[in-house]
């Protein structure tokens, strides 16, 4: 696979029926290095338990 793309994303290129959805922090990175701000983090783990519980 020669593009960046999450997992799920790559298995739809493989021919995969299926659906997916993506969630977490937003970045900026190259070169292995990523860059996010704490409140991201935080909030994608309220996200989280608030999905897991209802």
């Amino acid at each position: 696979m020669n593009r960046l793309c999450s997992d799920a994303t790559a298995v739809v290129h493989q021919g995969w029926d299926v659906n997916f959805a993506c969630i977490g922090p937003g970045v900026d990175g190259k070169h292995h290095y990523e860059r996010t701000h704490i409140e991201f983090i935080e909030n994608n783990i309220k996200l989280l338990i608030k999905y897991i519980t209802e």
